[in-house]
């Protein structure tokens, strides 16, 4: 993933990419009136900075994420 521009870390080196590996899956219910996703991610450098929207954490350690979601069509 790239971020634009340089961010340095806490330990005083600086990177402006990171690696992100991601497993997930979907399962519905009903045909497609539901559907649960889950899916887990591993960033073994850590992240140079703060990504919110994809729940990514400033870290200069390996990292890892757990996320799931559930839609239900009304």
């Amino acid at each position: 993933m790239h971020v634009g521009s340089d961010v340095i870390f806490v330990s005083g080196d600086s990177e402006n990419a990171f690696n992100v590996f991601t497993v997930g899956m979907n399962y519905y219910l009903h045909g497609q009136a539901a559907k649960f996703t889950i899916d887990a991610s591993y960033l073994p450098n850590g992240a140079p900075n703060d990504q919110p929207t994809l729940g990514i954490l400033s870290a200069d350690e390996a990292e890892f994420l757990l996320r799931t979601q559930f839609q239900l069509v009304l």
